[in-house]
């Protein structure tokens, strides 16, 4: 009998990372680079990180699956960079679902034997 995960601490770490999370949001300013070990690194790094961390236990907790909670976190958090980058069209992001989708789809197939 296959033992039944526990998945409720992932939604105390989500609670916890959006800590974080609003610290950068609302303490941070974006036009500065914030100097970590003597280099100087731009914020958004650090936001898009602590976001894809709040949004992988979220997403686990939700899914109650930790690769598709990774999956749905790297589609999220692919979708914002684009936006970043200021690339709005709707193919990229049509392209990067599928990408994800055919990662889960080779992932989850079984073997037929």
């Amino acid at each position: 009998m296959r033992r039944q995960k526990k998945f409720l601490p992932f939604l105390y770490l989500f609670a916890l990372s959006l800590i974080p999370l609003f610290g950068i949001i609302f303490l941070v300013n974006p036009f500065e680079k914030l100097e970590l070990f003597q280099s100087k690194i731009d914020p958004a790094i650090f936001l898009f990180t602590i976001l894809f961390l709040a949004l992988f236990f979220f997403f686990s907790f939700l899914f109650a699956n930790k690769r598709r909670g990774v999956l749905a976190s790297i589609f999220v958090v692919g979708l914002l960079i684009l936006r970043f980058f200021e690339i709005r069209s709707i193919y990229h992001a049509i392209l990067l679902l599928a990408i994800i989708l055919l990662i889960e789809f080779l992932h989850s197939k079984r073997s037929l034997k």
